[in-house]
C-alpha cells in the first residue's frame, strides 16, 4: 500500500490576494500529475467559486512562471516539497461581484 505524498502549494488569483502556503496531501501509490494537483487543489481551496473547474486551473514553479505540462510529474519536481519553495496554483480571476461578496462575507464575519 503506499504512502502518503505532499506537496506545498500557493493560490495565485488576479485582484486577491494570494493564499498563504498551504500542503495538499496525496495518495502516493501511482502517479501525482499537475491535472491532480488541480483537481486537489479546486477541493481544498474552498474561496473558489463553484463554477470554476479544476481545469482552469494551472500550475507553475514561480509565481509569474510558465504554466507546467498538465503531465508533469509532481513529485519530481524541485518546488513543492518545502513549504518555503511552494508550487503556485493559478486560477480565474474572479468576476466583479464575486469580488464584492467576499468582502461582504468577511465584513459580517469580521
Amino acid at each position: 500500500m503506499g504512502s502518503d505524498g505532499v506537496v506545498w502549494v500557493k493560490l495565485v488569483q488576479q485582484g486577491v490576494q494570494d493564499s498563504r502556503v498551504t500542503q495538499i496531501r496525496y495518495q502516493n501509490g501511482g502517479s501525482f500529475i499537475v491535472d491532480d494537483l488541480c483537481k486537489a487543489a479546486k477541493a481544498e481551496f474552498v474561496q473558489l467559486p463553484a463554477n470554476v473547474a479544476a481545469s482552469q486551473l494551472s500550475v507553475s514553479a514561480t509565481r509569474d512562471g510558465e504554466k507546467l505540462n498538465e503531465d508533469a510529474i509532481v513529485e519530481s519536481l524541485p518546488q513543492g516539497a518545502e513549504r518555503l519553495l511552494p508550487l503556485y496554483i493559478h486560477a480565474p480571476a474572479p468576476s466583479q461581484g464575486e469580488n464584492s461578496a467576499v468582502a461582504l462575507e468577511g465584513v459580517l464575519r469580521g
